[in-house]
This record gives C-alpha cells, structure tokens and sequence, in this order.
C-alpha cells in the first residue's frame, strides 16, 4: 500500500464503525465495496463479489492499488452513513443479504456516492415506497479489464465468454473456488455456533461431563478401597501364597518320585 493511500484509511478508520465489517459486525475491515463505500472481512467480501461488480465492487484495503476516485468515495461514505441510509428507507433486515443493494434505494446511493465523489450534480432520489422496488441492472461504472488485482472478478457477461484456459480465465476459476470455500466455511461455522448455543445441546455435554466425572470417582474409590484391604492384611495373603506355593512344590515332587520308583523315564 502506498503511504498516501495509507493515510487516507487511517483516517477514515478513525470512524470507529469503519473498524468492523458492514455486515456481520466482526472486527475486520481489510476489504472494502468500493461503490458502497464500506469495509468488509474476507467471508463477507467473497459474497459481494458474487453480486456483480455493478452491485459492489471489492477491493483489497492492503493489498490492491487504489485511484483517487476510489479513494474519494471512500472518504464520502463509510459503514455507519450507508446504515442511516438503509435504515431511512426502511429496508427490511431478514431479506436476503444482497436485496438491499438491488433496490432502487440502493442504486441511488451508489449513484450519488459517486456524484459526490466526482463534484457532480446529484440524482433525484426515490421516494420511500420506490426505494423498496428492486431496480433493473445497470452497467457498471468501472471497466474490470482495466483493473487488476485481488478484488472484483469481470462481470457475469464477461465471465461467461474467457477462455477458462487463459490466465483471466483461470484468475476467475479461482474466485470462484475462493468465494465458494469462504460462503461453505461461514455456512460450516454458524451451523457449529448455533449448535454450542443450542440449550439441549449444552444440557446433554453437561450431564455426560457430570456420569463421566461420577463414574471416575466410583472407579478410583474402589480402586482405593481394595488396595487399602490388601494392604492391611498383606501378611495374611503373604501367608496364603506360601502355603500354595509349598502344596505345588511337593505334588510335583510326588510326581517325579513315582516315575522313578516304577522304573519309567519322566515325560520329555
């Protein structure tokens, strides 16, 4: 990262909300939707890049070159300016992730972002009721094959005509394998959370901690036990074990004394 464009994220970090993701509030902020002017971590940046460079176009904050145009909107918007827009237009949160960027309240704020950006004239905006209507594709304002680095792929269009053997076709395999593997990771994760967060789930590890624990002590009382009773009469067992030993030393020394005595060779 060049130190210019260094200190213009440090200072537009200094927003405290510009610390975190947009959309799922985790600490990481290292990728950024340029057109959205907010800040993304890794599993989220992978699911807007799906969207379409149209929609949201991504950008490493580190380890991609910046223009001062994007630079620019980055400065003019930020997470907590897009959340006061969104929730102005009351747009619902159990939507899919990706609606409220595909409304007509969406695309205007993008629109004027960058108008404001350039120091040009604003749109007219929707009103509340059109700001809610998903609104019809638009051509993108940046031109991805001009563009290299570790954000955006070329849009569908442009994906759909590389050759998957050429290097742009291999790059666009391999976001896509990326964001694959990030969405099936977060997918993985929350299925795990949810599960850990599950009451019954807690009850059943507690009580099979509790029979383990319980069983432990069980065996290790009767282990103690039966070594205390051995200890304490060693001296009857030590006895005992003599008198056997001796009742096997003279069957066996009956044994061979009969072989001899009947003029037979013992066993070989």
């Amino acid at each position: 990262m060049q130190s210019s464009t260094q200190q213009v994220f440090e200072e537009i970090f200094r927003e405290q909300e510009n610390n975190f993701c947009f959309e799922c509030g985790s600490p990481s902020n290292h990728w950024a939707s340029v057109n959205n002017g907010i800040f993304l971590c890794l599993n989220c940046s992978g699911l807007h890049r799906g969207f379409g460079v149209n929609v949201s176009f991504v950008r490493s904050v580190n380890m991609d070159s910046w223009s001062d145009l994007q630079l620019s909107m980055m400065r003019n918007g930020g997470n907590a300016k897009l959340r006061q827009f969104f929730a102005n237009y009351n747009i619902p949160s159990d939507k899919p992730i990706d609606f409220k960027y595909r409304t007509k309240a969406g695309v205007y704020y993008r629109e004027q972002l960058k108008a404001v950006s350039e120091g040009k004239p604003l749109p007219n905006p929707p009103t509340l009721d059109e700001g809610l209507e998903i609104a019809s594709a638009k051509p993108t304002s940046y031109n991805p094959n001009n563009i290299t680095g570790f954000g955006s792929a070329p849009s569908q269009q442009e994906e759909a005509s590389a050759d998957p053997l050429s290097f742009e076709g291999m790059k666009q395999g391999a976001v896509t394998i990326g964001t694959s593997v990030a969405s099936g990771a977060k997918t993985l994760a929350t299925a795990v959370s949810d599960k850990v967060s599950d009451p019954n789930f807690k009850e059943d590890v507690k009580d099979f901690g509790v029979k383990v624990a319980v069983g432990t002590k069980d065996a290790a009382i009767v282990v103690a036990e039966k070594s205390k009773e051995i200890w304490n009469n060693r001296d009857e067992y030590m006895q005992k074990g003599g008198e056997l030993a001796k009742q096997g030393f003279s069957a066996l020394s009956g044994f061979f004394k009969s072989f001899s005595g009947s003029g037979q060779s013992a066993p070989q």
